[in-house]
């Protein structure tokens, strides 16, 4: 079997790739840090990337149209080798969640046999995205509500099956059979299907326990229906939902304003290694090779450079004050101003800031908690 394996954006649902294997072989895991040993899983997370940035967005931003034909036009602008070292093997597995957003891309190089949809419980997979990447639950669920229904969209026209994690896990007995009967539209047989399941350990998936958790008091009435219908396979309900306005409102301002923090940090240390080395130059003796001039218009032009950011303090309320750099034109700066001047338009809408050395530690806020800001030029 040839397959694309599509997770919601959770560790754990990716893992359910392993239960593929006595069909495509060991999966190929290119994203979250899956290590394989495999060389394609390199290249597919390098051509993943070349697609969103194409897009000039972030996996967990919202596309400004849709990503499906990201890419297309220009196929023969990656490594052809990749597509050929794939889709000539008997056999292979694919596992990486943006393939949600991406699927037609790869459906149209690769022309896999089927593509598997596999999902956890919406909020394990939020807990799960907060635990890795330190996002709140809430925008957690609203990626397992986008990236979810992107899937089934992409896959509408395809031949396709889908696997609970929460079946997995609590009806052992249903997923095998459920799984099983889904195999046999494709001509595999359910009783050597069954035998090869009932083999795999339990241990085998791990799984967020929500059980004693009140998922009302997280869920919006969308996504406990999203996952109710899938639940019960009931895919023509589902396939025709739309992403709900607050997931989409949540994605929009959460994800530009992260994927802003990120692109800031990296210019930030950039700046900041290159002034590190400024000063080393200055404390030693200049190098014979280097003139006087040309060192010194090399900090001049530095030191311009340097003064295109800003030191920023930032108060919110009953919190301590941050502090942070960023360039003068920062559209987080813009953000920041307009919160202020608006607050009661902020009120229910969450702010995301990196601070702390590197800026690895990581504060979420109300926009109306939000006091005061001062600029200062470097």
């Amino acid at each position: 079997m040839k397959a694309l394996f599509l997770p919601t954006p959770d560790i754990n649902a990716a893992m359910m790739a392993n239960l593929l294997v006595p069909w495509c072989n060991t999966p190929v895991q290119s994203f979250q840090n899956m290590e394989t040993g495999i060389n394609l899983a390199t290249l597919i997370d390098g051509m993943h990337q070349d697609i969103f940035f194409d897009a000039q967005k972030k996996w967990f931003q919202i596309g400004s149209e849709d990503l499906k034909n990201i890419g297309q036009t220009r196929p023969n602008g990656w490594p052809e080798s990749t597509f050929t070292s794939i889709s000539t093997r008997d056999q292979w597995l694919i596992c990486d969640s943006r393939l949600c957003l991406t699927a037609p891309f790869w459906q149209t190089n690769l022309k896999p046999d089927i593509s598997v949809i596999a999902y956890s419980e919406p909020l394990a997979c939020a807990v799960s995205l907060s635990q890795t990447w330190r996002f709140p639950i809430s925008v957690g669920l609203a990626l397992w509500e986008y990236y979810l229904l992107s899937a089934l969209k992409n896959c509408k026209n395809q031949k396709a099956i889908f696997l609970s994690l929460s079946k997995f896990h609590h009806d052992r007995s249903l997923f095998n059979r459920l799984f099983a009967e889904q195999l046999a539209t494709f001509g595999y047989a359910e009783v050597d299907t069954l035998e090869k399941l009932e083999s795999v350990s339990s241990s085998i998936l791990s799984a967020i326990d929500v059980s004693n958790i009140d998922t009302t008091e997280f869920l919006t009435t969308t996504q406990a229906k999203i996952f109710n219908e899938l639940e019960e396979l009931d895919l023509e309900a589902v396939t025709n939902r739309s992403l709900s306005p607050q997931s989409r409102d949540l994605l929009r301002h959460y994800g530009d304003l992260r994927a802003g923090y990120e692109r800031l940090k990296v210019r930030h240390n950039t700046v900041q290694q290159e002034l590190y080395s400024a000063r080393a130059g200055q404390a030693n003796p200049i190098n014979e090779e280097t003139p006087l001039n040309a060192a010194t218009s090399e900090l001049q032009n530095l030191s311009q450079e340097s003064n295109q950011y800003v030191e920023v303090s930032v108060q919110v309320q009953d919190m301590q004050q941050l502090e942070f750099v960023c360039s003068k034109n920062a559209d987080i700066l813009t953000t920041l101003q307009e919160v202020l001047q608006n607050p009661t338009e902020y009120t229910d809408k969450l702010l995301f800031l990196n601070y702390g050395q590197n800026g690895t530690q990581t504060l979420y806020f109300p926009g109306s908690s939000l006091l005061g800001i001062n600029i200062v030029a470097m």
